[in-house]
């Protein structure tokens, strides 16, 4: 986090010097006059800034390594560091040893004459492709420092947004992990046993005991084709989900799947509204950010209902009423859309949506986790308590036996 020298005065008019670190200078700046502070002079610690090198390195690149990069290349920048010098100081602080060649590079093929733009389109695996419209946009007005800062925002709530869902899923993947491992080892090694010592004794089974020991000894001489039959049948839906159509399909019943499509819809509106704020602060016109927007969705139904708006856009309908035509689209986007666009702040308008979706994640999957958690209980007793119980029934009548 970038560190700030600032000088003030209080409210007895006493002169005071200091540091202060935080994300930007605007939250400084709002921090200090919080304090009661007038400021005089606030400018970036880049001395600061450059003794951070960092000494231990991961070798992948994560996504709150891009954050840092986007966010300290926006502040480098903004205090007036060449941009070439800028890469050379990030690339020695970012955490990630991938990152850190690769802002390399992108410092050499600018020394080459290339833009900030075509270099990072060079990567494509670590920079997602609207990026490269927000920073040619950028880099065209002269606000390059700006355009990062906007995309270090769309990043930062994307990453918490992923937070938020892997946070919720975690738990019952857990129960679900530890049972289908508990069913394999019941059946391959569990079971056998029982089968075994049952044997020695003759002992009388009972059907439902026959029926679980006889699904074992199918499962043990036949894992080899089951397997095969699972791996075939996995990669032939991924095939077809890969299809125009299988997506659509699979997108629409995500959607329409009660709690979970409530998620993926929040999940979805909060996405596409920030690269839209992202997008229309760049200074792109409304119809290449909604084309944008559309492509990197994540969703078919989304997608389809974006082109079909950008359309009616062009045809000279207000975004707002283009998107109610599209029951895809929630009302509270539709009515601050329309907000945005009567009061010339539809920026600023794109990201209270996408901050308020957010917020409604948090809420939506705390009502998932509260319905999934039991249920996958549920499930692991259903999946494992019967196999207890089929092999210890018999246990019972060999007692009986040992007594007589």
């Amino acid at each position: 986090m970038p560190t700030y020298r600032y000088d003030a005065r209080n409210d007895k008019g006493v002169a005071l010097h200091g540091v202060i670190e935080e994300e930007s200078e605007a939250k400084a700046i709002a921090i200090l006059q919080e304090r009661g502070l007038l400021l005089t002079k606030i400018s970036l610690n880049v001395s600061a800034v450059k003794s951070k090198r960092v000494t231990t390195r991961h070798k992948r690149v994560k996504q709150k390594d891009l954050l840092f990069f986007l966010n300290n290349l926006a502040v480098l920048l903004d205090a007036g560091i060449p941009i070439i010098r800028a890469l050379e100081i990030i690339s020695e602080q970012v955490a990630s040893q991938r990152l850190s060649q690769i802002v390399l590079d992108i410092k050499n093929d600018i020394n080459a004459g290339n833009t900030l733009k075509e270099a990072m389109l060079k990567h494509p695996r670590y920079f997602p492709s609207f990026w490269s419209f927000v920073i040619e946009a950028s880099e065209a007005s002269g606000t390059l420092s700006k355009g990062l800062m906007h995309l270090g925002k769309n990043l930062e709530i994307n990453i918490k947004i992923k937070s938020k869902v892997v946070s919720a899923t975690a738990y019952p993947a857990l129960v679900l992990l530890v049972t289908l491992g508990a069913g394999v080892i019941f059946m391959f090694k569990v079971i056998p046993t029982f089968a075994k010592l049952f044997q020695s004794f003759n002992a009388k089974l009972p059907a439902f005991t026959l029926f679980v020991i006889s699904i074992s000894d199918f499962l043990r001489n036949y894992f080899l084709w089951i397997a095969a039959l699972i791996a075939a049948v996995v990669v032939a839906l991924r095939q077809y989900f890969s299809t125009p159509g299988g997506r659509r399909i699979l997108d629409q019943t995500l959607l329409s799947t009660p709690i979970l499509g409530a998620a993926v819809s929040d999940v979805i509106h909060a996405r596409t509204n920030i690269i839209l704020a992202t997008l229309t602060r760049s200074g792109l016109n409304l119809l290449r950010c909604l084309e944008i927007a559309a492509h990197t969705s994540g969703n078919t139904l989304f997608r389809e209902g974006l082109n079909t708006a950008s359309v009616e856009v062009q045809k000279g309908k207000a975004l707002n009423v283009a998107l109610a035509e599209n029951p895809i689209f929630s009302t509270m986007m539709i009515q601050l859309v329309m907000i945005g666009e009567e009061s010339g702040r539809l920026p600023d308008m794109f990201e209270k949506i996408a901050v308020h979706y957010e917020g409604q994640i948090d809420t939506t999957i705390t009502r998932l986790s509260t319905l999934i958690e039991p249920v996958s209980i549920v499930f692991a007793a259903l999946i494992v308590g019967p196999l207890v119980v089929a092999m210890y029934l018999p246990l019972f009548n060999i007692a009986n036996l040992v007594k007589h």
